[in-house]
């Protein structure tokens, strides 16, 4: 309805009608009124069809129709709270696409393929404690060629503080085995209007947290620093459990601490990482356990 009510400034314009506007409209005028009654009419359609294009037509639409507005502010200023609701509507959605392209990048820079046709061999294990043998054979890494990146999806629920509310995400996770690096992107509904996007990164031994409000605003934006750094190997280092066969990787050192119980330490640059694993009797990955720094600003302590 208000995309066709700049129809009114078109038919002013050339005394096709158009009464309800006082003032006089220009032809060049009214085909601008025109033109933002389409963009109006096209924002609607690519809004039904979840079009991903439908922000940024709908801002620029609200941008001319904002102009015209102050031009004819008498007859038209009504039209400036609706086209506050459409920005208020649009502008969060504009830029969570822009933050999930960038998140795009991020993660196709982890999945330039490479050739890789070593196989994981008896020998290759041998040196380990058995249980992580035991976990390697029972996962069918054995025999079977390295990986070099893996892909997930996540769906489920999480708190940000042990006595916080859960509350529902989604999540997308790509790794980067060859050298070990992650992005790991989210969209987490703190209630049925708010929402939170998340992306954490570990790339040439360097974390980055991400963490933006609707899209927009920044709640953390910590990178590069000692306990980034540190959080995000740790972070690498157990959910290798994952994909166990990264157990058998030359950035790892294993150190047997009982029968189902073992401490792995990976190395990468100048980050180290030491975490516990334990096992099942059957090899399973059962839990993991480290020490690690609780938050990434200044305040952050280690726990």
């Amino acid at each position: 309805m208000h995309g066709l009510i700049h129809a009114l400034g078109f038919l002013k314009a050339f005394h096709l009608g158009g009464e309800q506007i006082t003032k006089a409209v220009s032809k060049p005028l009214g085909l601008v009124w025109l033109a933002v009654m389409m963009m109006f009419i096209i924002t609607a359609i690519f809004f039904l069809l979840k079009e991903k294009h439908w922000p940024l037509v709908s801002m620029v639409a609200v941008l001319l129709s904002q102009i015209l507005i102050i031009i004819f502010w008498k007859d038209a200023k009504m039209g400036t709270a609706v086209n506050a609701v459409i920005l208020f509507i649009a502008l969060p959605a504009y830029a969570q696409e822009a933050f999930s392209l960038s998140s795009e990048i991020q993660s196709t820079t982890l999945l330039e393929s490479f050739d890789n046709n070593d196989i994981i061999t008896h020998n290759d294990v041998e040196h380990l404690p058995p249980i992580v043998q035991k976990c390697l054979h029972n996962s069918g890494a054995i025999g079977k060629s390295k990986a070099g990146t893996v892909r997930l999806k996540q769906k489920g629920k999480m708190k940000l503080k042990p006595d916080a509310d859960w509350m529902d995400f989604n999540a997308e996770q790509y790794f980067n085995l060859k050298d070990p690096a992650f992005v790991w992107t989210t969209k987490v509904q703190m209630s049925s209007l708010v929402y939170f996007n998340g992306r954490d990164e570990l790339k040439e031994g360097k974390g980055k947290m991400l963490i933006k409000a609707q899209s927009l605003i920044n709640m953390v934006n910590e990178y590069d620093n000692e306990k980034i750094n540190s959080g995000a190997l740790i972070r690498f280092l157990g959910e290798s459990s994952w994909f166990p066969q990264f157990f058998a990787s030359d950035y790892m050192e294993w150190e047997e601490l009982g029968p189902t119980t073992a401490r792995a330490t990976l190395t990468y640059q100048d980050l180290k990482a030491q975490g516990t694993f334990e096992f099942t009797a059957d090899g399973d990955v059962k839990s993991f356990s480290t020490q690690r720094y609780y938050g990434a600003g200044k305040e952050a302590t280690e726990e």
